[in-house]
């Protein structure tokens, strides 16, 4: 695909940016880590950014993929592994099977199977390509094309410019080169109800919108240095169900031991499938774990966004 074709058939891609921001209801991947723009905060714990991001890659359909993984520690070690779940909501993964299962085991939200399934829940992140405006920190990476993964806050703000909540809002895709919009990120550390500091977004914006480039030659040098977001969700970045499973029991300590097993629902409560049941959708408590970004705290860990 050329640059004009990519511009061409800017319209569709919208809408199929559209249907996969919002097949997603809610880590990791760790090839070369230079790859990656993290911004660096000062003393007084703040940081002010602009980045702009990026269209899909040459041959790839989005410009933003999501994985879920998992990151734990059991009696037998650290569960870090990325969840075959990313792959498709009907795909199998012993972590999701056996949080499940504790979670039915119990009716009490206090119980200690519904605490442990908390505790082991998915994270998610998502990646997407950027190119770093400005970076008062670290000047040298102004102008570079990076990979940027992030969490949950800063998806929210992204979807929010593709489907404005109210009507006088413009909407932008901020991927597009020619009408897309820089993204001023701001970031304040805050204190959570557990004691831990944390990274804030809330008073980044995006700019209105403008090209990143009126030369169409400056633009296509950006295009051709993007990362694949492809291998990012690659068959050849997960281990095998098997695999998988051997590991959890390791790191539990499940060998030999017999599972909990799922308490009834009495009738008519319809029972949940495994499919309509993940462990993404355990309530989680924001004001004790942080906030969702607290997936960025684990820096080696992410969940994209479905690239179907």
């Amino acid at each position: 695909m050329s640059l004009q074709e990519l511009k061409s058939k800017r319209k569709s891609s919208m809408e199929n940016l559209l249907k996969k921001m919002e097949s997603v209801n809610e880590g990791g991947y760790s090839d070369d880590q230079e790859k990656f723009w993290k911004p660096s905060v000062g003393k007084d714990g703040n940081g002010q950014f602009i980045i702009r991001f990026l269209p899909e890659s040459k041959g790839e359909e989005s410009p933003v993929v999501h994985l879920y993984s998992h990151f734990f520690k059991g009696p037998g070690g650290y569960y870090v592994e990325n969840s075959l779940t990313t792959l498709g909501r009907g795909t199998a993964d012993p972590c999701s099977e056996y949080n499940s299962m504790l979670w039915n085991s119990s009716d009490s939200d206090n119980s200690p199977e519904r605490q442990q399934a908390r505790q082991q829940k998915r994270n998610l992140n998502y990646y997407s390509n950027i190119l770093v405006v400005k970076d008062p920190a670290n000047p040298e990476n102004e102008g570079k094309v990076f990979l940027f993964k992030y969490g949950k806050k800063i998806h929210d703000m992204i979807a929010k410019k593709l489907k404005p909540v109210y009507d006088d809002e413009e909407k932008v895709n901020i991927f597009d080169f020619w009408e897309g919009a820089n993204f001023r990120m701001r970031i304040s550390t805050v204190r959570g109800a557990d004691g831990r500091s944390y990274w804030n977004y809330d008073d980044s914006t995006f700019d209105s919108p403008s090209a990143v480039s009126d030369d169409d030659d400056k633009l296509e040098e950006i295009w051709k240095q993007q990362y694949s977001l492809a291998e990012i969700v690659a068959p050849d970045k997960f281990k095998s169900y098997d695999e998988l499973k051997e590991r959890l029991n390791k790191v539990l300590g499940l060998a030999g031991v017999s599972q909990p097993k799922p308490k009834p629902e009495p009738e008519p409560v319809k029972q949940q499938s495994s499919e309509e049941f993940l462990d993404d959708e355990i309530p989680f408590d924001k004001e004790t774990k942080g906030s969702v970004d607290d997936d960025d705290d684990l820096s080696v860990f992410a969940s994209l966004m479905e690239d179907d």
